[in-house]
Order: structure tokens, then sequence, then C-alpha cells
């Protein structure tokens, strides 16, 4: 028996960090090679406990930064980690609503960031939200990209199975069969009027040394992790969560992949 209905609540509620593709490394590999300038206006879309917020703010004080998240858990948690990094007068948090517009004007922002929320969208929010971002970005802004797609020799019985198990045991998928490979990733971004500017596999990457993250952001995910290892029921919630995975999707067999791209607003 689990306490949670949605895994994303469980990590909410423990404040897990870089929940995506190669964790705080595949952040810090994004960060590398989006090449920020350091002074744009940067809008986090999937937010969640607001860790990839405070890597950016932490490395680059000038940027103007948002984050917007559908779970109001997850917001809730990142506030928390945003007050007690000092930086909840300079970072702004958002309620999203499912398959509605994304509060800001047109050609309002430098940069969207994203890490593992697209991938795991159906093809009509797939859709929806491309055109979002691309209505918000400037012209020439950049789209930033960390997510999870399924390798080529798995067919999309096999996603849609392993999806319908994940669906099951955690209320998530892991990511859509239809739109989460690279091939028609890529084709599917470029016609929403992007381009791509850089793609790599995460898996490549051998870790990065030029960025810090924020000592308090490290000090508040120990903190809730003591507070996860004598807590029961996160223990509990932890450990088959950990089972479940396994029995799906066995780390012996490799059937996804992390990468990072970095699309430009045509």
């Amino acid at each position: 028996m689990t306490h949670y209905k949605n895994v994303l609540d469980h990590y909410a509620n423990t404040n897990t960090s870089f929940l995506h593709g190669a964790g705080i490394e595949g952040s810090k590999h994004l960060l590398s090679v989006a090449k920020l300038a350091g002074n744009e206006s940067v809008f986090e879309l999937g937010c969640g406990t607001g860790a990839s917020l405070i890597l950016l703010k932490h490395n680059f004080p000038n940027l103007d930064i948002c984050g917007g998240d559908l779970s109001q858990t997850m917001l809730k948690a990142a506030q928390k980690r945003i007050r007690f990094c000092g930086l909840h007068k300079q970072v702004t948090l958002y309620k999203l609503q499912q398959n509605q517009a994304i509060p800001f004007p047109d050609n309002s922002k430098d940069v969207v960031w994203i890490e593992s929320v697209l991938a795991i969208q159906n093809d009509q929010q797939f859709d929806f939200l491309l055109t979002e971002i691309h209505r918000i970005l400037k012209p020439g802004g950049k789209l930033a990209l960390n997510e999870t797609l399924w390798l080529p020799h798995v067919t999309i019985e096999q996603a849609n199975r392993l999806n319908e198990e994940c669906q099951k045991a955690f209320g998530i998928i892991q990511a859509n069969a239809n739109n989460a490979r690279l091939d028609t990733w890529r084709n599917t971004i470029e016609n929403k009027g992007y381009s791509i500017d850089y793609q790599e596999n995460i898996e490549s990457f051998s870790g990065s040394t030029l960025w810090n993250n924020s000592y308090r952001s490290k000090l508040f995910d120990a903190w809730k992790k003591t507070k996860q290892l004598v807590n029961l029921k996160y223990r509990s919630d932890h450990k088959t969560i950990s089972q479940k995975g396994e029995q799906i999707i066995s780390s012996k067999v490799k059937v996804l992949n992390a990468y990072v791209v970095v699309a430009r607003k045509c």
C-alpha cells in the first residue's frame, strides 16, 4: 500500500530535486549548451520543486526568472525551497492550468526552460504546449530541453504497454509512445516553428564543473532527505516505487535515453 495517488505527489512531499534525465548533471549540461548571456527573461515550464530555478538563479543572478507547474503540491514545495534560499522576492511562481494559455504576453520571454515535461504529454497537449511556447518566446528566443525519450528499437506497442503499467503503478507514463523518439521529436519541433541549434545524448556527457548549485538548496535537500529517512511512510513508499520501477522497466534492459535539445524560435 502506498500513501500517494500520483508518484509526483510523493516526490513533491519529499521535496525531491532534479527529477529528470541525469539529475543535476543533466541540468548543468543543459545550462552549458544553452549559452545564456545572464540577463534574459526565463520561464521554466514544469518547475517541480524548484531546484532548477535555484540552479539557474544561483549561477546567473541577473536573470529575470519565473516558473510554473500544474501541481499545487509541487508549487508549495518549490515555494518553500525558494524562500529557504532567500530568493522569494526574485523568483515568481505560477499555477498553470491544463490546456490553458501560459500566462504571459506574446513575444515576452527570451528562454523557456523545460526538463521532463513535454515527453510525457499526449499528442494534443504536446502540440498545444509547443504552440504556446512559440507564442511567448521572443523572435530568436531559446527553447532549452532535457527530455527522456524511447530508443528506436522500442515499438509503439511496447511503449504503450510499459506506459499502461507505469500509469497504473505511479499515475504517470514514461514517455509518449507516438512522439517521444528523437527523430519524430526533432521533426515535430521544427514543424512547429523552431530551428534545432543543438542536441546531444546526455549519457555521452561526462559531467560539468562549470556550474555550482546553491549551498542552501543542497542543505534544503539534505534536510528533506533526513526527514524521509526517519518517516516510515515515506521510506515505505520509496521502497515500493523502486521495486515497482524495476519490475516494469528493468535496469538491465535499456529502453529510454535522456537528451538535451536547444531550439530557437524562427
